[in-house]
C-alpha cells in the first residue's frame, strides 16, 4: 500500500513539474515592445490602432502617440490610422519599434483644386466641381485630350470636327448659353488656353488644324478638374464664363531620394465605322435610265436602236474625261443601269468592257490609320527638391492616304521646398507639331467628292495607278 502510494506521490510530482515548467516557457516568449507612432512631418500620431496580427491583442496610441504592448518575440505589430497607409513591422525580440506613416494620398480624391492653386474640401463647395484622374483620362490614346473628357464628366458634351488627322474637337459644359463661343476657358498650372481652332474653317469646310487643348500630351496630365458655372469659375474673369478646366500635369513627389523611370508605348488603328447608303443601280452619265430610253424609243419610232447604243450615244461613253465622250465630264449617277450586260467604252477598264457597280469604291478609298506614341519619363524624388522630365513622341497616319501629322513633347517640372515656408515651382513645355499634309474638312473635302463620285469609279485601280506612275497623269474622270 505505501508503494502504490509513493508510486502516485513521485507520477503527481513529475506532471506538476512539467506544467510549471511549460507555464515558465510560454512566459519567457512575451515581451513587452513600446515605441513611438508619428507622421512623415514628424508630428505624432494619437488613437493609431496597434494590433498583433492574428491575435486579439492590441492597444491605442497616447495623446503623445506612444503605445506599449505585450506580444510574442515573432510577432508582426500592425498600425493603422484613418488617412494613412497600413504598416506590418515584425518584431524579431526588439522591445522598441518606432514607425513612421505615410500619408493615404487615395484619400486626397475629396480635395479638388478650386482655382489659382487654392484646394478646398470637395463637401465645403457651394457649386458643381468634378474631378478626373489623369490615369482614367485617355486609355485609348486619343491624340486629342478633349475627345477623352467626353462621356466621363457629366453635363460635359464634346464635338469631334472630324476624323481627320489633327481635327480639332469642341467642348461645352452645360449647353450653349450663347450664339458664339461657349466653350469653358483651360487653365494648365495656372496659365489660362483657349480651346479655339486656328484653322481656315468657314461655312463650307477648310482645313482644320486642330483645338489648342489637343497640343496637351495625357501623359503629363495628374489630373483634370471641371469648374461648372459662373459662380465656380469667378476667379478667373470674364473668360470663364462658360465654366473652366483645371489641369494639373505631373511634378514628382516628395519622399525619400530615389529616381524612377516609366517607358509607356501604345498602338491603336483606325478604321472607318459607318459610310452612307448609296443606290448602286446607275452609273455615271445622263439620261440613262429605262424611263428615258422607252421615251426616246416613242418619239422615234422608227429606230431600232438597241439599249446598249443608246448609252454609248445619250447616256455615257468615255473619251477623256473632259467632254471629250459622251457626258464623260458628269461625276453624277444619272447614266446607264448598271450590271445590265451593257458594254460601253470606260477609263479604267477600256473599251467595250462590262459596266458594272462597284458597291465598295468609298470604302476602297480608306486605308487603316496608326496611331503610335512612346513616352519616357523620368523622376527624381527627395525633401527639399523633387522633379520630374517627360518627352512623348506620337505618330499619326490619318486614314486617307497621304495625311500623317507628327508630335513631339517635352514637359519638364521641378519644385524647391528650402523651407517649410517656401516652395518654388517651375514648369516648362516645348511642343513641335508638324504634317505634310492635312485634308480639307466639310463640304470642300474629299469626303463629298466622293459622294458624287459615280457609283462605277474604280477606286483600287485609281490607288493602283498612283502607285505606278504618281502624279504623271490625271486619272480621275
Amino acid at each position: 500500500m505505501k508503494k502504490a502510494i509513493l508510486i502516485c506521490f513521485k507520477r503527481g510530482m513529475q506532471i506538476l513539474t512539467i506544467f510549471f515548467f511549460l507555464v515558465e516557457a510560454v512566459c519567457a516568449q512575451d515581451i513587452t515592445v513600446n515605441g513611438a507612432v508619428t507622421n512623415e512631418s514628424g508630428a505624432a500620431l494619437p488613437g493609431v490602432t496597434v494590433v498583433s496580427k492574428g491575435t486579439m491583442t492590441g492597444t491605442i496610441t497616447d495623446a503623445e502617440g506612444n503605445y506599449r504592448i505585450e506580444v510574442g518575440k515573432e510577432a508582426v505589430l500592425s498600425f493603422s490610422f484613418v488617412g494613412y497607409l497600413l504598416q506590418e513591422v515584425a518584431v524579431n525580440s526588439k522591445s522598441v519599434i518606432n514607425v513612421v506613416l505615410p500619408e493615404d494620398t487615395r484619400q486626397l480624391s475629396e480635395v479638388v483644386v478650386t482655382a489659382l492653386g487654392i484646394e478646398r474640401d470637395k463637401e465645403t463647395l457651394g457649386y458643381a466641381v468634378q474631378e478626373l484622374d489623369g490615369s482614367k483620362l485617355n486609355p485609348s490614346n486619343d491624340p486629342n485630350i478633349v475627345n477623352s473628357l467626353s462621356g466621363k464628366i457629366a453635363g460635359v458634351q464634346v464635338t469631334s470636327g472630324g476624323s481627320t488627322v489633327g481635327s480639332s474637337s469642341r467642348i461645352v459644359i452645360r449647353g450653349n448659353s450663347s450664339f458664339s463661343g461657349n466653350q469653358p476657358l483651360f487653365v494648365v498650372d495656372g496659365t489660362p488656353i483657349d480651346n479655339s481652332s486656328p484653322g481656315n474653317l468657314n461655312g463650307y469646310g477648310g482645313i482644320d488644324w486642330g483645338n489648342t487643348a489637343s497640343d496637351l500630351d495625357a501623359n503629363n496630365i495628374e489630373s483634370v478638374t471641371v469648374l461648372k458655372g459662373a459662380t465656380a469659375s469667378a476667379l478667373y474673369g470674364s473668360r470663364a464664363t462658360n465654366g473652366v478646366i483645371l489641369v494639373t500635369t505631373k511634378k514628382g513627389s516628395k519622399g525619400a531620394n530615389r529616381i524612377g523611370v516609366d517607358i509607356t508605348s501604345s498602338v491603336v488603328f483606325d478604321q472607318p465605322a459607318y459610310f452612307p447608303a448609296f443606290q448602286n443601280e446607275y452609273g455615271g452619265g445622263w439620261d440613262g435610265s429605262e424611263y428615258i430610253y422607252n421615251h426616246y424609243l416613242e418619239n422615234n419610232p422608227g429606230s431600232d436602236l438597241s439599249y446598249n447604243e443608246y448609252a454609248k450615244q445619250f447616256s455615257y461613253n468615255y473619251v477623256d474625261g473632259n467632254g471629250g465622250g459622251v457626258n464623260d465630264y458628269w461625276p453624277i449617277n444619272w447614266g446607264p443601269r448598271l450590271d445590265a450586260g451593257l458594254l460601253l467604252d470606260q477609263w479604267s477598264t477600256g473599251p467595250n468592257s462590262p459596266w458594272v457597280s462597284r458597291p465598295d469604291n468609298l470604302k476602297d478609298y480608306f486605308r487603316t490609320g496608326i496611331n503610335l506614341e512612346n513616352n519616357i519619363a523620368i523622376s527624381a524624388s527627395g525633401e527639399k527638391a523633387f522633379g520630374r522630365v517627360s518627352y512623348t513622341n506620337l505618330d499619326s497616319k490619318g486614314t486617307i492616304d497621304f495625311t500623317d501629322q507628327s508630335q513631339n513633347t517635352i514637359n519638364a517640372s521641378f519644385t524647391l521646398t528650402p523651407s517649410d515656408r517656401i516652395t518654388a515651382n517651375a514648369n516648362v513645355s516645348y511642343l513641335k507639331k508638324e504634317s505634310n499634309n492635312i485634308p480639307n474638312n466639310g463640304y470642300s473635302g474629299p469626303i463629298v467628292d466622293l459622294a458624287w463620285t459615280q457609283r462605277d469609279y474604280d477606286t483600287k485601280y485609281v490607288k493602283e495607278t498612283f502607285d505606278k506612275q504618281g502624279n504623271k497623269g490625271y486619272i480621275f474622270p
